[in-house]
């Protein structure tokens, strides 16, 4: 498969399940309207989770000489210095904070990331490069 396709097909499948993770397991209503404001359709999509899915699926597939625990580190600096940024553009563009972290344990970059979330991406990630990994063995 192309690697263009693949990537679009992690973005697409990281935002639906951004969606349904915080809007229906986590019970949440969206303020995300970035998908409504850039091309005008209200869609069941979180776009920070599909950067986050395409830049889990980069650490993955181009650094193949790699340990397991080194992507791990990697990509979970890459997504939360991007939850961190994308927090503080997100306020400094909307005037909102599109999420806040302040209550979580050991808050950090203005309430956009904290020591517990940092945890559980951690873990997240972890779970989502062991799936690659067996589905890369799987399709060898």
């Amino acid at each position: 498969m192309n690697k263009l396709i693949k990537y679009i097909i992690i973005f697409i499948l990281f935002s639906l399940f951004g969606w349904t993770y915080e809007n229906i397991l986590l019970n949440k209503k969206s303020q995300d309207t970035t998908l409504t404001e850039i091309i005008g359709i209200n869609a069941p999509f979180l776009l920070i989770y599909g950067v986050g899915g395409i830049l889990i699926f980069y650490t993955y597939s181009n650094f193949p000489h790699m340990k397991l625990l080194s992507k791990i580190i990697i990509a979970s600096i890459l997504i939360n210095s991007v939850e961190c940024i994308s927090g503080k553009l997100s306020y400094y563009i909307r005037g909102y904070h599109t999420w806040n972290y302040n209550k979580c344990f050991y808050p950090l970059c203005d309430g956009y990331i904290s020591l517990f979330t940092i945890i559980l991406w951690t873990l997240m990630i972890t779970m989502i490069l062991l799936i690659f990994s067996y589905l890369d063995k799987k399709n060898k």
